[in-house]
């Protein structure tokens, strides 16, 4: 990997970590007792890992043209509603430049959320764990 995609990791990665010690600190965690500190922990990393997750998600389903009927109809009706705005555009005008502008390297979106949901598991699991009890 190279220092760029390193970058966009760490700094997708100390964004949740911020989230997390945001909600952390919110919830009092440090006077909660051992089975409510494994429930918030659960709970501020899953926040974070769907948000990334699915932002991530819905950028590679993006990517792969499915969405693009949708984004024509949503800009014509936006260039419908703006006044003085340019010419409308044709549906095979829309997808040639789509296909030139095609968003890449997103995926480190998915992969950190994936990362925040896998650590959310591990405290959930240590919860039941102890629920069970």
């Amino acid at each position: 990997m190279n220092k760029r995609t390193i970058c966009k990791y760490l700094i997708t990665i100390m964004a949740g970590g911020l989230f997390v010690w945001y909600y952390l600190q919110s919830r009092n965690y440090s006077s909660l007792n051992k089975i409510n500190q494994f429930r918030v922990l659960a709970d501020a990393f899953t926040i974070p890992g769907l948000l990334y997750s699915c932002i991530g998600l819905l950028l590679v389903i993006s990517n792969t043209g499915v969405l693009d009927g949708v984004l024509y109809g949503l800009a014509t009706a936006v260039r419908m509603l703006t006044p003085g705005a340019k010419k409308r555009q044709r549906y095979d005008e829309f997808l040639y430049d789509r296909k030139e502008k095609k968003i890449k390297g997103l995926g480190f979106l998915l992969i950190s959320g994936l990362l925040f949901l896998a650590i959310a598991l591990f405290y959930m699991s240590k919860f039941y764990k102890i629920y069970q009890r």
